[in-house]
């Protein structure tokens, strides 16, 4: 079993913080840390500025080798803990992204205004599939889900939790 490390928080500006492991507190303490905003302005990363460019604490603790991104596994860009960083490609990344909005609260779903229907899709290496129809919206939810677990495995992002992995049809 992993040992239980212990996590510190760094002050960034706008009264945010970043979580990070207590072994990087002491060096990521020697850079002015800011939040770095969504369009809609919620808090998303932990950055300093450096000859007007971005730096990123989370690409800081664990440097990407060229061509690789670095994704929190939880989807908080603040949490930049290493057991919620990982390497991965960038189409790996953005299959780990958040439903964005529009008609449907769920990622993967839309209102098919004409047909008065929810429609399921999956974006799968730059090509859109159609999951199908639904009369409800959390079923077209659930579709997407399972084309998401089956597609994109750890970088699935489901729109509902799966209780009960274990139990799963996937092979």
């Amino acid at each position: 079993m992993a040992e239980a490390r212990s996590s510190k928080r760094i002050p960034l500006t706008q009264w945010h913080f970043a979580i990070v492991d207590a072994e990087d507190v002491e060096w990521l303490s020697e850079f002015r840390w800011c939040v770095l905003r969504t369009r809609s302005g919620a808090p998303r990363y932990a950055v300093r500025r450096e000859n007007k460019q971005f730096i990123f604490m989370h690409r800081m603790i664990i440097p990407a080798p060229n061509g690789m991104d670095v994704d929190h596994i939880n989807g908080n860009g603040l949490d930049n803990r290493r057991h919620n960083l990982r390497f991965c490609t960038r189409s790996e990344n953005l299959q780990n992204m958040r439903p964005r909005g529009g008609s449907s609260s769920f990622k993967g779903v839309y209102r098919h205004k004409r047909d008065q229907v929810w429609r399921a899709y999956i974006d799968v290496n730059k090509v859109r599939l159609s999951l199908g129809s639904f009369q409800d919206e959390t079923d077209a939810a659930r579709a997407y889900d399972e084309a998401a677990r089956k597609h994109f495995g750890a970088f699935a992002r489901p729109n509902f939790l799966q209780l009960h992995p274990e139990t799963s049809t996937e092979e």
